[in-house]
C-alpha cells in the first residue's frame, strides 16, 4: 500500500515538473522572439558621428514649398491629417498600451495624447514601448498641447533618467524627427532646438542630433525660419572640441548645393573649410567633413595641407578619406 502511494506521489511530481518545464520553455521562446524583432541596444548609434550617417547625404529631391507665418501655424488648406506609421522592423503593436486607439487610413495608432504620455514617461512603459509610441507620432498632426509637452520633454536635460545613453540617443533622434517631418515647421520647435544646441550642459550627442534635425527640417522651413536655422549652423562652427562643426559644415554645404546660399555665404563657407583643414589642432570629427566639403566644392590651394595630413601617423581616418577622394 505504501509503495502504491509512493508511486502515486512520484507520478504527480513528474507531471508538475513537466508542466513547469513546458511553461518556462514557452516563456523563453516568447522573450527570444520579441528580442529578435527589437534592436539590441548595442546596435544603437553610439555617437553623433554614427548617427550622422543617415542625415549627411546630399538631399536633392524636389519638395513642395510650404508657406508659414511667424506663428508656424498651418494654413487651412494644408490641415489634412496624415499618419505614417514608421514602426521598427518586425514590430507588431501589442494590446497593453493601445488604449484610446484611432483608425486612420486603416492603420491603428495611439492617440497623440496617449503616445506623448508613453514617450514622456507618464505611464509605466519599457524602452521598446516608448519607441513604438514615438513612431506613432511620425506624420501625425500634433495638437498644440501635445506638441508643447513633447518639446518641454526635449528641452529637459533630466528627461531620460534611467535610460542608457544608447537608448536615449535613439529616442531623441525619433522625437526630433516627429517635428522636422511636419509639413510646416513649428517656430516653437526651432526655438527649443536652438536652446538645446546652444546649451553646453546637454550631452554632445543630444546637441548634435538636434542640429541634424534642423538640417533635415530645412526643406519645410519658411524664409524667416531658414535664416534662423542657418544662423544656428554658422554659430556651431565656432566650437572646436565637439562634433557640431562637422555637422554644420555638411548642412551648409547641402544648402549651397540647393542654391540657397548667397555668394557671400559660399565664400565664407569656402574660407571656413580651408581654415579647418589647415588647423592641426582640430580633431578628425571636424576635419573629415571639411575634407569632404572641400572636395565637393572643388576648393583649390589645399594640396600642401592635405599632403601633410596624408603623411601624418596621427590622422588615420583623415588619410582614408583623402585616399578615397584621390582614387575617384
Amino acid at each position: 500500500m505504501k509503495r502504491k502511494a509512493t508511486y502515486a506521489i512520484l507520478f504527480v511530481l513528474v507531471g508538475l515538473c513537466s508542466t513547469v518545464f513546458i511553461y518556462v520553455k514557452l516563456l523563453n521562446s516568447d522573450q527570444s522572439t520579441e528580442m529578435e524583432h527589437f534592436p539590441n541596444e548595442l546596435e544603437f548609434p553610439k555617437n553623433a558621428d554614427e548617427g550622422r550617417k543617415g542625415s549627411t547625404s546630399l538631399r536633392e529631391e524636389a519638395v513642395p514649398n510650404a508657406s508659414v507665418g511667424n506663428s508656424g501655424k498651418r494654413s487651412e488648406e494644408s490641415k489634412t491629417s496624415r499618419v505614417v506609421a514608421r514602426m521598427p522592423a518586425g514590430y507588431q503593436p501589442d494590446q497593453l498600451h493601445l488604449r484610446r486607439e484611432l483608425e486612420v487610413n486603416n492603420k491603428t495608432v495611439r492617440s497623440p495624447k496617449h503616445a506623448v504620455d508613453v514617450v514622456t514617461g507618464l505611464t509605466e512603459a519599457s524602452n521598446a514601448e516608448r519607441f513604438r509610441a514615438v513612431s506613432d507620432l511620425h506624420g501625425a498632426e500634433l495638437p498644440e498641447a501635445e506638441a508643447t509637452r513633447l518639446l518641454d520633454y526635449l528641452a529637459d536635460e533630466h528627461r531620460y533618467k534611467g535610460m542608457s545613453n544608447a537608448a536615449m540617443y535613439v529616442l531623441i533622434n525619433e522625437i526630433v524627427a516627429v517635428f522636422h517631418d511636419q509639413p510646416v515647421l513649428s517656430d516653437d520647435y526651432l526655438e527649443v532646438s536652438a536652446q538645446v544646441i546652444n546649451d553646453k550642459t546637454q550631452q554632445e550627442n543630444v546637441r548634435d542630433y538636434t542640429l541634424q534635425g534642423l538640417s533635415r527640417g530645412m526643406v519645410n522651413a519658411s524664409e524667416t525660419q531658414a535664416k534662423m536655422i542657418k544662423n544656428v549652423f554658422w554659430d556651431s562652427l565656432d566650437e572646436t572640441d565637439t562634433s557640431l562643426p562637422g555637422t554644420a559644415l555638411l548642412a551648409l554645404n547641402r544648402e549651397r548645393r540647393a542654391g540657397k546660399l548667397s555668394a557671400e555665404d559660399v565664400a565664407k563657407l569656402e574660407k571656413t573649410v580651408a581654415e579647418f583643414i589647415e588647423n592641426p589642432n582640430l580633431g578628425e570629427r571636424t576635419r573629415i567633413p571639411a575634407i569632404q566639403v572641400a572636395d565637393d566644392m572643388e576648393i583649390t590651394g589645399l594640396s600642401d595641407s592635405l599632403a601633410r595630413i596624408a603623411e601624418s601617423k596621427n590622422t588615420f581616418s583623415e588619410r582614408i578619406v583623402i585616399e578615397s577622394i584621390r582614387s575617384k
